[in-house]
């Protein structure tokens, strides 16, 4: 009990260091629980979202003349235990626009289906919606991403544009789904319409997008993952499909997608967090150490009266424990205020609807690492009294007199002054300067690199564009056999800049013991593309050569110089392994080979993909528009790449500019808060010395300028130290964060002027703040403090 009343009593004393801990302890808790409790809770909660729907685990996309050999194949595959067909519509590029509120349209890949066709899996789970309305003739069921991300409403009139005519449609609710939950991943969004206009868009698009979806449902303890492989092998085998005729996705690849970048976010947060905690400890410290200082008296009178060293190192341990206690239940409480911001993070990011619940094991962890952090810091502080002694203390400590050199006597000087006694506060208080020092380094840092993913995400995308992989061009598709004249007749128009076979494939890939399914970009001539992802080796040139992604490399063991196989159907060829690529599409798996590389494991291959560069000052949709309607005969498809990676970045940059200003602002609170509270310690120390300067003649302004100068060129260094170590391991860090995506080498962009920037808001925000809490120097009367 007495430990409680010595542990009130100093907190009553110090308000201003309990209200900073307590602030900073709140922030670090509510980031730290909210991390954990997103990456602990994603799992459960899309395979919550999956068994709402009843979902398969695996799908596949495919013209309806393919019904035949694919049901026979999936039949025949083991861990198959039901199979569900249904009619979709699968439009590519849609322009969609939503008239209500006069938004800029956005073009999706969709899926359009019957929203009353009788299913067994995959079912329509509306999440937000007007089930007592009765459906108009033009209503729509749009995904659940578009009421977060864009601010979608139910009654909202949006217009789509499908094959040059625009159609009005107005929403009557949204859905959920786990494979399509958000186009960044699968690169399609599902919508439904009710029956009539299900059956005038299917008759309108006479065969051209019409295609089945069919739901495979597997039997518990099959992985995904590896049936699709499986599947993949078995269509290339079977040599009835034509390359890039049917799309596969899986579950759990699906999941593992949707969950890398939520959990991205999440340990970004989870590491500024640390941060926080570490300035919070370092606080603390200066803190104990001041205290010892400060009330070195009343520390001895203590012994004096018989209390040990143990129980006054206890009460202090009571005082800071009692802080971060409090400092945790507030950061509860305010994560649980802000939940909707998370909701709404998490939503965008996932595209399905976020259900914040108390997750206990976060809330453990969370109190673990605060209070164990804080205690064993306490303690190893607190360690100190042992080397006092009541004599000792009585007078003041001798240790705490300073016999050392006077590197600035007044008289010497070759400063003025004001500046040379403002230089003397800062030597003097070497432990202090060393607290801001630490504190300007980790602030500085975490600024440095806040501002780095805002100039390489938000300002430019060009970083963006190439972590992607995905090239902005128009992908032209085309089965005729008059194709090679087609591609040459594409090349020489006007409108076109210039053009590059290339295509992907699925195929087997095999490295000494270990396999793994991938995509190959086959590609006539690498060094005409736009984007350059090899960031080891280079591209391949002769047709024995080819060039993994990190993600191949990692999962086969293989690196260049290394000889891998390509299994396609039943033919097997070795190639040289002469580079390593890296980006985040398709996962970050995928292999590159030439076209005549391709002809050695495949000698019946012939491309049948174009990527198209219009010139400038051509729309791509007119290009389109051109190329479709002169060979509307010979059944010709074009996408739009560039609309595919604009739908990426936005999503990805909704989320980092939404936790840029959370950065911000927070580092903005703590350089404030710390700032403030090393200021007031300071003046609360020296409070005889400056009522001294002022009996001696110096004005407030010029006292004031005395504290300036003791505090800011610390923050100054440390800033520039914070800094410059941003700007060398911002790349490594960010390598390191962004690795399981695919990424294994960084080249984010650090301008000068941007590292100014960060350095000069650092300094000036901690002037401001110094002027601001020294303004109590004012009230400071010497004559008071000399009767005291």
């Amino acid at each position: 009990m007495k430990m409680l009343l010595i542990a009130k009593s100093n907190m009553r004393k110090n308000r201003t260091a309990t209200i900073t801990l307590t602030i900073l302890l709140m922030i670090a808790t509510m980031m730290l629980y909210i991390g954990l409790g997103v990456i602990f809770q994603v799992n459960h909660f899309f395979d919550k979202k999956d068994q709402e729907i009843n979902g398969t685990g695996f799908v596949v996309l495919s013209p309806e003349k393919q019904e035949k050999p694919l049901l026979k194949i999936l039949k025949d595959m083991e861990g198959v235990s039901d199979i569900e067909s249904q009619h979709v519509i699968n439009y590519s590029w849609i322009p969609v626009k939503n008239l209500t509120k006069n938004n800029e349209a956005k073009a999706f890949s969709i899926l359009m289906l019957n929203a009353d066709d009788d299913i067994k899996y995959c079912k329509l789970n509306m999440t937000v919606s007007e089930i007592e309305q009765i459906p108009k003739e033009n209503s729509i069921i749009l995904p659940y991403y578009l009421s977060v991300s864009d601010g979608y409403q139910i009654g909202d009139r949006v217009e789509l544009e499908i094959q040059g005519e625009k159609i009005e449609f107005e929403v009557y609710g949204f859905h959920e789904e786990t494979l399509f939950s958000n186009p960044t991943n699968s690169g399609k969004v599902k919508c439904f319409v009710f029956e009539q206009k299900f059956q005038e868009l299917y008759v309108a698009n006479k065969g051209a997008y019409n295609q089945k979806l069919y739901k495979v449902k597997l039997t518990p303890g099959i992985s995904t993952i590896s049936f699709e492989e499986d599947f993949v092998k078995r269509v290339t085998q079977s040599n009835q499909f034509e390359d890039g005729s049917f799309a596969a996705l899986n579950y759990d690849r699906m999941k593992e997608a949707a969950g890398l970048t939520l959990n991205l976010y999440m340990a970004i947060l989870i590491v500024f967090a640390i941060i926080i905690v570490t300035v919070t400890v370092v606080i603390i410290r200066f803190t104990i150490v001041t205290h010892i200082e400060e009330n070195i008296k009343s520390l001895g009178s203590m012994q004096a009266m018989g209390y040990t060293n143990r129980e006054i190192k206890l009460s202090l341990l009571v005082q800071f424990l009692s802080i971060s206690i409090i400092g945790y239940v507030l950061g509860l409480i305010l994560s649980f205020i802000g939940r909707d911001i998370v909701n709404n993070l998490v939503s965008v990011t996932t595209g399905l609807m976020w259900e914040n619940q108390i997750n206990v094991l976060a809330a453990s962890i969370s109190f673990i690492v605060v209070i164990l952090v804080v205690a064993l810091i306490t303690l190893q502080t607190v360690r100190r009294i042992n080397k006092l002694n009541p004599i000792t203390a009585l007078r003041n400590g001798i240790l705490t007199h300073n016999f050392q050199k006077n590197y600035l006597p007044l008289q010497k000087s070759p400063f003025h002054l004001n500046i040379t006694v403002g230089l003397k506060g800062l030597f003097q208080n070497k432990k202090q300067n060393i607290a801001i020092g630490i504190i300007s380094v980790l602030i500085t840092f975490t600024y440095i690199f806040t501002l780095s993913l805002y100039q390489n995400f938000i300002c430019e995308n060009r970083i963006m564009i190439s972590m992607v992989g995905l090239e902005e061009s128009i992908q032209v598709t085309c089965k005729s056999e008059n194709k090679q004249k087609i591609f040459d007749e594409i090349s020489s128009m006007p409108e076109v800049a210039k053009t590059v076979q290339h295509e992907t494939i699925d195929i087997t890939l095999n490295y000494q013991n270990k396999q793994c399914s991938t995509v190959a970009n086959i590609c006539n001539d690498f060094d005409l593309l736009e984007l350059n992802n090899v960031y080891r080796g280079r591209y391949p040139i002769h047709e024995n050569e080819i060039v993994i992604s990190s993600v191949v490399s990692k999962a086969l063991g293989a690196t260049i110089g290394d000889a891998v196989t390509i299994v396609y159907g039943d033919n097997t060829c070795d190639y040289l392994v002469v580079g390593l690529s890296q980006h985040v599409y398709q996962l970050g798996s995928s292999v590159s080979l030439t076209s005549q590389g391709m002809l050695r494991v495949n000698p019946e291959y012939s491309g049948s993909c174009l990527f198209v560069y219009n010139n400038d000052g051509i729309e791509p949709s007119d290009l389109i528009n051109t190329i479709q309607n002169k060979y509307e005969e010979e059944g010709i498809t074009c996408e739009d790449n560039e609309k595919l990676l604009n739908a990426m970045i936005e999503t990805i940059n909704q989320a980092i500019l939404l936790f840029i200003t959370i950065f911000i602002i927070v580092t903005t609170g703590v350089i404030c808060i710390t700032m403030h509270y090393l200021v007031k310690v300071r003046i609360i120390k020296e409070k005889t010395i400056l009522g001294i300067h002022k009996s001696l003649g110096f004005t407030t302004k010029q006292v004031l300028g005395h504290t300036v100068i003791g505090f800011c060129p610390v923050v100054l260094i440390g800033s520039l130290l914070g800094g410059g170590l941003g700007a060398i391991f911002m790349n490594k860090i960010f390598s390191w964060m962004f690795s399981f995506t695919g990424i294994s080498k960084a080249n984010l962009q650090m301008p000068f002027q941007l590292f100014v920037i960060a350095v000069l808001s650092i300094t000036i925000l901690a002037v401001i703040t110094t002027i601001i809490s020294s303004l109590r120097i004012r009230k400071i009367q010497p004559c008071e403090l000399f009767r005291a």
